[in-house]
């Protein structure tokens, strides 16, 4: 599938949004600190801390989620969620350790939990007792802080190698390694019908009208497709279905 010459400057940017860790400078404990910042700590904050820890206004059974977890709690098994009792509370297995208390959470929640514990819980808040006012994040200095991978500059990485005669987009070659290292083979060229369907779909949201799709499958130029892309991403209905998702990141709302 060839690469509308509208999006092709925008390749670089977008693999470096879907393999953010592909660089030797994101190591594994940064990428296990990004994950739990992202997925774990504002779970444990909005459903946890109200009942375990240093400001709790419930009884918790001195149980504290506002510190580093660590293995001699009992509370993780780092590498393996199925003897880790935070993760059997979660799933509400023990109708006698369920958390939180008000309603289980919901699943693609405890599956992030499980990815977090079977890659070794990472956890950079400090350990121990914390005190009234007592910082619950990592002090980094500003050198070490530049070096995490969602500050280094945009550059171009060339594209690894792939079989000739497969693939035309630099994205491809990173779509057969991962085909590769799943032993898979790639699916065959889609029919017109198919991808005028899967580019509507992905762009606007809608599917194409059959006046549509009968004028791409009849259209003889050999860059029928890139014409199609680009059309679509003239169109109003691409603002309206891509600005809704930025509109969602800054939470706006009615």
């Amino acid at each position: 599938m060839k690469t509308p010459a509208s999006i092709q400057p925008l390749l670089p940017l977008l693999v470096a949004l879907i393999v953010p860790c592909a660089g030797p400078r994101c190591s594994a404990d940064e990428a296990g600190e990004a994950f739990f910042e992202k997925k774990i700590r504002p779970v444990l904050v909005q459903h946890c801390f109200q009942c375990h820890s240093a400001k709790a206004t419930d009884d918790g059974g001195d149980l504290r989620l506002d510190r580093k977890l660590t293995a001699d709690q009992r509370l993780i098994t780092p590498g393996d969620p199925d003897k880790s009792l935070l993760i059997h509370a979660l799933r509400y297995q023990n109708s006698d350790l369920q958390m939180p208390p008000s309603g289980r959470l919901p699943l693609d929640v405890i599956r992030d939990f499980e990815r977090w514990v079977e890659t070794g819980a990472t956890d950079p808040r400090p350990a121990g007792e914390l005190t009234q006012g007592t910082p619950t994040t990592t002090i980094t200095d500003v050198a070490t802080g530049r070096q995490f991978w969602s500050f280094q500059p945009l550059r171009r990485t060339p594209p690894p190698a792939i079989d000739p005669g497969w693939g035309q987009a630099p994205v491809d070659a990173y779509i057969n390694r991962k085909l590769r290292a799943a032993n898979l083979q790639p699916a065959g060229p889609a029919d017109r019908r198919t991808l005028i369907r899967r580019a509507s779909l992905v762009l606007v949201g809608l599917p194409p009208t059959p006046a549509e799709v009968d004028a791409f499958i009849n259209d003889p130029r050999p860059d029928a497709f890139p014409r199609l892309v680009d059309r679509l991403l003239s169109s109003p209905a691409y603002g309206e279905r891509w600005g809704r998702h930025w509109l969602d990141v800054m939470r706006y709302g009615d």
